[in-house]
């Protein structure tokens, strides 16, 4: 599905040693801890059933941290949003089709980028980018004629 790309600029800083990456990465140990309990008399049927509760807790944990670290391609005609742990997805729009762009920051939470067609929206957050990637990221958008409004306080007009 990837575009056809001349000269693209990618914003990616960290994804696999940021924060979320980390707390994925304990999320995917989590049933391996089974193995060091210590073992009981009817340890073994216990031990399973408990593996597997602990891999669905793990799949849950790992679907929440994953989804917060995409980052961003911008080529002279597309938008595309990628996520290194759900490689196969992306999303790719049109510089011309997205009417604004809007870099948003909840309490607590990373930025978020939200991107605004004339009748509908779409928010891709990314805990992986610096602030430093983000301000580029805003500079670049507005040099393609993408009005951004900053909501996250980045610094730059």
């Amino acid at each position: 599905m990837t575009q056809n790309l001349e000269n693209p600029k990618i914003y990616n800083d960290n994804s696999y040693l940021n924060i979320e990456a980390i707390q994925l990465y304990f999320a995917l140990a989590l049933p391996l801890t089974v193995f060091f309990l210590p073992q009981s008399e009817s340890g073994f049927e216990k031990k399973i059933i408990l593996f597997f509760v602990m891999c669905l807790i793990s799949l849950v944990l790992f679907l929440a941290f994953s989804f917060e670290l995409n980052y961003f391609v911008l080529s002279k005609n597309h938008l595309i949003i990628k996520n290194p742990i759900w490689f196969w997805k992306e999303k790719s729009f049109s510089v011309e089709s997205i009417k604004e762009i809007e870099f948003e920051s909840e309490f607590r939470s990373g930025i978020c980028l939200k991107v605004n067609f004339n009748n509908n929206s779409k928010s891709f957050a990314s805990k992986s980018l610096k602030d430093k990637s983000w301000k580029r990221l805003k500079e670049d958008l507005q040099s393609r004629g993408i009005i951004v409004n900053d909501k996250a306080n980045l610094g730059i007009k």
